[in-house]
């Protein structure tokens, strides 16, 4: 319902299907966590698109273009080889 990091959860600080960090220090909040995208697929993961696409990520992404994707208007271009 709230968009702040700390109210999702999820952010794209580590590649996908890395161990998440969490710190949790009260039973509703987890302001220091690193949550990632993970999958039980080997490789990747399967992410959805601001546009409605699903596509399969490998989790072998470089860490910025990983980031990038993640960034709302962040004006990068990314090539879908990229990922």
């Amino acid at each position: 319902m709230f968009g702040q990091r700390h109210q999702t959860l999820y952010n794209h600080v580590m590649p996908p299907n890395q161990p998440s960090c969490n710190f949790v220090y009260s039973t509703i909040s987890s302001i220091a966590s690193s949550v990632t995208a993970t999958s039980l697929h080997s490789g990747g993961v399967n992410a959805l698109f601001a546009d409605g696409h699903v596509q399969f990520v490998k989790q072998t992404i470089q860490a910025n273009i990983w980031r990038a994707i993640g960034t709302l208007n962040g004006g990068e271009v990314i090539s879908a080889d990229d990922y």
